[in-house]
């Protein structure tokens, strides 16, 4: 009897020690995670350059290879444009693609093999498009937007540095951007037509200073579009969904905003904005799960408040009923009809008979 009660309390003495150790445990777990997320990473963050900029420009699992840019698809066409690094005098080669507009390739629909893109680019009968894509992407990425834009435009995407089949090189918002101008200067050297530049999310911030900054040099675009933007970098962090676990630390500043915009990551929408002598018109999307709306009507907002010989601004807010979130616009049905407003154009074909016969193909 008493060997029995000895060993009913031998085995509680032991779950009891057991559950102990494991409180630890976890407890010390929690702890050591708490201080990793909280401390460390942060810590990191601001000591590494490396890490700042892979997290701006993010291109974790967005391939490289070549052969997946240059696509044999109804009136597209992959080059690449070269650009001089104004840091090291190194030439970078970016990828690009010139898509046709629709009515071209409906029109030449049985010689499409033998169309000079060249030509057709440089006659100036179509406006043409310079589309900038957002961060984690590549212009692979804006194929379903292209099908609505080359409605209206002759679209030129084209992938940054360090993007798609584009050359490596420093990854800062100057140098980009550097890449960008000469990107558009080039453009602007092959066509008569009007120009439109049109970025979506960090793409936009990438477009307007590009469309600022060009246009102190002379070189003004038709129109600049924005869509999904923030102000700027340092508001987007703290609401941004992997930025909120932050937006209570007493060392955000310290260690993420600051060392941010040491490292020259401003991406000043709110700035730029103002400087862009050239309509702009803006998308955002109610249920933007990246960028919240409420800092797209807050840039509206500093847009309006520009002088008023620089163009009209206008903002479409998108509702959340048609779940374009941050990546969809495309499926929003009166994208074509603001984006004809803008242009203050008309279009003689039948839009839906021309969305119908040019799907996207199966790739």
């Amino acid at each position: 009897m008493n060997e029995n009660a000895e060993s009913t309390n031998m085995k509680h003495m032991r779950v009891k020690k057991a559950v102990y150790i494991a409180t630890i445990c976890l407890v010390v777990l929690f702890l050591l995670i708490v201080i990793v997320l909280y401390v460390v990473i942060p810590i990191v963050f601001m000591l590494s350059f490396s890490v700042q900029e892979n997290l701006m420009f993010t291109r974790f699992g967005l391939s490289r290879d070549r052969e997946r840019f240059d696509l044999n698809l109804t009136g597209l066409r992959n080059f690449y444009v070269t650009v001089t690094d104004r840091d090291t005098n190194k030439r970078l080669s970016l990828g690009v693609w010139q898509l046709l507009p629709w009515d071209v390739v409906d029109k030449n629909e049985k010689n499409l093999t033998n169309i000079d893109y060249d030509e057709v680019l440089a006659n100036g009968t179509y406006p043409v498009l310079l589309h900038f894509h957002g961060t984690g992407e590549t212009r692979r990425d804006g194929f379903m937007m292209f099908l609505t834009l080359r409605l209206f435009f002759h679209v030129i995407a084209f992938d940054y540095r360090g993007y798609g089949d584009s050359s490596d090189g420093l990854m800062t918002e100057t140098a980009v951007v550097e890449d960008c101008k000469q990107m558009y200067q080039w453009l602007r050297s092959k066509t008569k037509a009007k120009i439109y530049i049109w970025g979506r999310s960090l793409g936009a911030s990438l477009g307007l200073r590009t469309a600022a900054e060009s246009s102190q040099d002379g070189i003004i675009p038709a129109g600049v579009v924005v869509e999904s933007a923030f102000t700027t970098m340092r508001e987007e962090i703290p609401v941004h969904p992997f930025g909120q676990i932050y937006k209570w630390l007493p060392w955000l500043e310290a260690t993420i905003l600051r060392p941010l915009e040491e490292n020259g990551f401003f991406f000043n929408n709110s700035k730029h904005i103002v400087q862009v002598p050239a309509p702009v018109m803006m998308f955002h999307a109610e249920d933007d799960s990246v960028i919240p709306i409420r800092l797209g009507q807050k840039l509206h907002q500093i847009a309006k408040n520009r002088n008023n010989t620089l163009g009209r601004v206008v903002f479409h807010q998108i509702p959340k009923e048609f779940n374009c979130d941050h990546y969809a616009l495309y499926l929003y049905p009166d994208l074509p009809v603001f984006i004809l407003n803008f242009l203050d154009m008309s279009v003689t074909k039948h839009l839906t008979n021309l969305e119908m016969k040019y799907v996207l193909p199966n790739w």
